[in-house]
């Protein structure tokens, strides 16, 4: 495998593995902040909808502390409490029907009930008589008793809980106050024993304070999403975006609505809502209403968003992981090349072909390399031509002692010829000398033998003479 191909696939798996990671950590980062920006609008949505509702509501307590300072009315009514007069009960309903209630349209009735909340006048002559404190026991729909106990012009509100038919055909949010008139002995205010029950029919404006208006609502960016409003018996109390008639009507029993009445929580989580879907939502409790207020969109939409921006991310990471590739393989091209015609040229080398000279075409690691080859190329060279003026003058000098060694050795030769004369001749006359004395030793030798021969014949001559 040729060093480029192992460089591509080395690379190939770096910027795989480096965008993967990458991928993977920006889709992470990706819905973790989708999450975390949704669960910030939905808790900003449901807190500012709470701070609206709760302006909404004092805007309706102060119509009521308003109304109930209506010097005529506090008058007539001390009146009917201290006498009962049926004129002065005429005189208050026709003020409350043809003269007070004209100033506000929202407001559909309203009452002045004794201390124990039958009511003794009202805006509606068929509603006198009538005993709102045991619709208080029955409905919860209004605080009777709280208002008559109190000792200060304060406003107790009631939301909608129930519609009631013989009061009006819509939903109405409901006020009480006690009502105080002036001792003239004192100038103080003192209460007396009746208050004002007002029924406002504001179900749209409760609506607008919900969904902040249908243009700059933030539910607008999410098609699935919603906000409403659910009391302590676990009804709808506003309308639902998906469910028609849902007022008093619809059940919702979910894990936001019992963290709000059952352990006084709010919370952002996922949860299954009212209509079985997995949700995102995050409430808001008003708990002496009575009341939470839910913001929730669904899971799957976000879960759409951030697939959505999940393939945009890895198509914008794969033109990078492409762009970025092939930019390394153009620059991995032409540092493969000058490596390439490195190795070709440190070959040439090896084949001790010293002439060659590298190619310097940047100021970077294999330029620096290349000049380095070159400047060992010079110096070979250097010691190449003294080499050479040194083997000329080793040849010289060997030549020489050659030449007196030849010298020497024809003398040698000479004398050893002379020495090999000297001893031929001396070998000759030794070998002269040795004959000779063999001759002598042949001649030594008979005379001695003849001389025993003699001395037997001797004796053998005196044997015969002795006999």
């Amino acid at each position: 495998m040729k060093f480029f191909t192992k460089f591509f696939l080395l690379l190939f798996a770096f910027y795989f593995f480096l965008f993967g990671g990458l991928f993977f950590y920006v889709r992470n980062y990706s819905v973790n902040l989708t999450k975390i920006q949704t669960e910030n609008m939905l808790h900003s949505l449901t807190s500012v909808s709470a701070s609206a509702y709760l302006s909404f509501i004092e805007a309706i307590k102060v119509r009521t502390v308003d109304w109930a300072s209506d010097g005529k009315i506090k008058k007539l009514t001390e009146e009917i409490v201290k006498s009962g007069s049926e004129d002065a009960v005429a005189e208050l309903s026709d003020y409350l029907k043809k003269e007070k209630i004209l100033y506000d349209p929202s407001v559909k009735i309203i009452d002045i009930l004794d201390k124990n909340g039958v009511v003794i006048a009202s805006s509606r002559q068929d509603r006198i008589g009538l005993d709102e404190g045991l619709e208080e026991i029955r409905n919860k729909s209004l605080r009777y008793n709280e208002a008559i106990r109190s000792e200060s012009k304060e406003v107790f509100v009631t939301s909608a809980t129930v519609i009631e038919q013989d009061e009006y055909l819509e939903s109405m949010i409901r006020t009480t106050t006690r009502l105080f008139v002036l001792n003239p002995e004192n100038g103080n205010e003192e209460p007396i024993d009746a208050i004002m029950l007002m029924h406002f029919a504001k179900s749209n404006d409760l609506a607008n304070v919900l969904f902040g208006g249908e243009n700059d609502s933030p539910l607008n960016f999410y098609k699935t999403a919603e906000i409403y409003m659910v009391n302590r018996d676990r009804l709808f109390v506003s309308d639902s975006r998906f469910v028609r008639d849902a007022f008093l009507k619809l059940h919702n029993e979910t894990e936001l609505v019992i963290d709000c009445f059952d352990n006084a929580k709010e919370g952002v989580k996922e949860y299954v809502n009212y209509f079985g879907e997995k949700v995102f939502g995050s409430s808001s409790c008003l708990q002496e209403d009575g009341l939470v207020i839910i913001a929730e969109t669904q899971l799957m939409e976000i879960a759409n968003v951030l697939k959505g921006a999940g393939g945009n991310i890895f198509g914008s990471i794969s033109v990078a992981l492409f762009v970025a590739i092939g930019g390394s393989l153009l620059l991995a091209k032409n540092f493969y090349r000058r490596l390439n015609l490195i190795a070709i040229k440190a070959k040439e080398i090896a084949d001790n072909n010293f002439n060659i000279r590298f190619p310097v075409e940047a100021k970077d690691e294999l330029g620096n390399i290349s000049f380095a080859f070159n400047n060992m190329l010079e110096g070979v060279e250097v010691i190449k031509q003294d080499l050479k003026e040194k083997e000329s003058h080793f040849t010289k000098l060997v030549l020489s002692l050659e030449k007196e060694l030849r010298e020497k050795i024809e003398v040698f030769e000479k004398i050893k010829k002379e020495q090999d004369d000297v001893l031929k001749t001396r070998t000759a006359v030794m070998e002269e000398k040795i004959k000779e004395l063999e001759m002598f030793k042949k001649l030594s030798f008979g005379r001695e033998l003849r001389i025993l021969e003699l001395k037997k014949e001797v004796e053998s001559l005196k044997n015969k003479f002795n006999q």
